[in-house]
C-alpha cells in the first residue's frame, strides 16, 4: 500500500538482540514490541559503519562511507562532510512536494556533517523525553498531520554513559558496588571531583564481569525509558489518524559492545555493534508480523521508502529496495583502515593492509569467537571479491573526502546532554 507520509525514528547505539521482541530476557521493550507486530520485522539487518555520522550519512544517502564522504565522527578537532553533490532522502522528498522536518540532538548530526540537508526545519536542541515534558515532535506533527511530510526522529537517550532518570535507573538493578555511577544525581556529584571522566572509569572498570553486569542493567533501563516514550509518540501518531497512510521506520544507527570482543562503547566490526532493529510498519499495518531473515543493509532503506512512495530514486544509490527480495552481502567500515563484511553465513574482518584477517562462521559460531581466517584461504579470497564487487557495483567514482575544523565548536559530549535534561 502507498504510503503518502513518512515517519523515521533513528534510535542510537540501540542492538538488536536487547530487544524484547527478538527474544531478550529482560523486558525493555513492550511498546516497541507492539510496533514490531505491526511490521515488517527484518531480522538480520547491519549498519554501513560502528559510528553515528557516517552511518546516519549512509541511511540517508544510500551510500557507503567511502562514497558519501563521512567516514569518522566528529573528535580532535575536525570533521568530516558529506559530499554535497549526492542527493539525501529528505531532498529528494522536499523537491516532491513534502514537508521535512527534523528532531536530533546534535552532536554528529550536526548541521556541519551535511545530513540537515533536505530539511524545512533541522532541530538540534536535545529534547527531554520523559513523561510530563512536552517534545516538540508532538506539537509538530499536531501542526502539520493534514500535509504530506516527512519526519524524522532522533534521540541519543540509549547512548553511553547509560544514565537513565528516575525509576528506569533501577529497573535492573544488580549488586555492582564499584566507582560507576548509579543515577544522572550520583554522576553530577561525582563529576565535581572526579579525576576520571565517566568513559574513563568505564574502561577502567570494563575487566570486572559486575561492572559490566551493572553497565549493561543501565543501558537496558535506558532501552526501556526511551521505550516509554515511544509508545507515548505512537499513540499520539494513531490519534491524529496516520496509522492508515503513513510509512513507519524504526532503526538504529549501530549497537553496542558490552565486551564480547575485548571492548566496550561501538568501535568494533561485530555482530553485537553492526547489527540493528529494523522494522518498516505499512500503511494501515499491511504484511503485520512478517518476519524476514534475509541479510539486509541500512542503506536499503532509501531506496524502499522511495519505491513505495513512487518517486524515482536517484542513479547514486547503491542500496536495494527490500522490496526486491533479494539477498546482497553488508559492507561497513570505520575511517579508512578497517573494514568488514557480513553474509548470510559469514563475518569476515580485514584491515587495509590484510595484515590481520578474521572469518567467522556465524551459523555454527554465532558469538565468533572462533576465527577461522588460517583453514579458509579460498574461502576468503570469495569473500574479499564479494567485499570488492559489492563496493563497486554502482561503478561510482570514489569522491574527494573533505574535512572542516570544529574552531570555535565545544567537543560533542553526551553526558552533558543527559546532565542538562534529566
Amino acid at each position: 500500500m502507498k504510503a503518502t507520509n513518512v515517519i523515521f525514528i533513528g534510535i542510537d547505539t540501540l542492538r538488536a538482540d536487547h530487544l524484547s521482541y527478538n527474544g531478550y530476557g529482560r523486558k525493555t521493550s513492550p511498546n516497541i514490541d507492539a510496533l514490531a507486530s505491526e511490521s515488517i520485522d527484518f531480522k538480520n539487518c547491519f549498519s554501513q559503519a560502528p559510528i553515528t555520522a557516517p552511518s546516519f550519512a549512509s541511511i540517508f544517502t544510500s551510500l557507503y562511507p567511502l562514497f558519501h564522504g563521512v567516514v569518522e565522527n566528529m573528535g580532535k578537532g575536525v570533521g568530516w562532510k558529506m559530499r554535497p553533490d549526492v542527493p539525501t532522502l529528505a531532498e529528494v522528498l522536499n523537491t516532491s512536494g513534502y514537508r521535512t522536518c527534523a528532531f536530533t540532538e546534535g552532536g554528529n548530526l550536526s548541521k556541519m556533517v551535511g545530513i540537515h540537508r533536505g530539511f524545512d526545519k533541522y532541530e538540534t536542541e536535545p529534547s527531554s523525553l520523559s513523561k510530563g515534558d512536552p517534545h516538540p515532535v508532538f506539537s509538530w506533527l499536531s501542526e502539520n498531520y493534514k500535509s504530506k511530510f516527512f519526519l524524522f526522529f532522533h534521540t541519543f537517550a540509549v547512548h553511553a554513559p547509560y544514565l537513565p532518570p528516575k525509576p528506569f535507573n533501577t529497573l535492573f538493578r544488580t549488586k555492582y558496588e564499584g566507582p560507576l555511577p548509579r543515577s544522572i544525581e550520583e554522576y553530577k556529584e561525582q563529576s565535581k571531583s572526579a579525576k576520571l571522566s565517566i568513559y574513563e572509569q568505564m574502561q577502567a572498570e570494563k575487566h570486572k564481569s559486575e561492572a559490566i553486569e551493572h553497565l549493561q542493567a543501565l543501558y537496558d533501563g535506558s532501552i526501556a525509558y526511551m521505550d516509554e516514550f515511544i509508545g507515548r509518540l505512537l499513540k499520539h501518531i494513531s490519534s491524529l489518524g496516520l496509522l492508515e497512510n503513513t510509512l513507519i521506520i524504526f532503526t538504529s544507527d549501530h549497537g553496542e559492545e558490552f565486551m564480547e570482543h575485548g571492548g566496550i562503547y561501538h568501535r568494533g566490526n561485530h555482530d553485537e555493534v553492526l547489527h540493528v532493529p529494523l522494522l518498516i510498519r505499512m500503511p494501515g499495518g499491511a504484511s503485520a508480523g512478517e518476519k524476514i531473515h534475509r541479510v539486509v543493509r541500512s542503506i536499503d532503506i532509501m531506496p524502499t521508502i522511495l519505491e513505495n512512495l513512487e518517486i524515482p530514486a536517484p542513479a547514486t544509490l547503491q542500496g536495494k529496495s527490500l522490496f526486491l527480495e533479494i539477498t546482497r552481502p553488508a559492507p561497513s567500515q570505520i575511517k579508512y583502515n578497517k573494514f568488514s563484511l557480513r553474509t548470510d553465513h559469514y563475518r569476515y574482518i580485514f584491515a587495509e593492509t590484510l595484515a590481520k584477517i578474521e572469518l567467522y562462521n556465524m551459523l555454527v559460531d554465532p558469538g565468533a569467537h572462533m576465527n577461522i581466517a588460517a583453514y579458509s584461504k579460498r574461502l576468503i579470497e570469495r569473500l574479499h571479491a564479494e567485499y570488492t564487487g559489492e563496493i563497486t557495483a554502482a561503478k561510482l567514482v570514489l569522491p574527494p573526502h573533505s574535512m572542516f575544523i570544529l574552531r570555535g565548536h565545544s567537543e560533542f559530549a553526551v553526558e552533558k546532554i543527559k546532565a542538562k535534561l534529566w
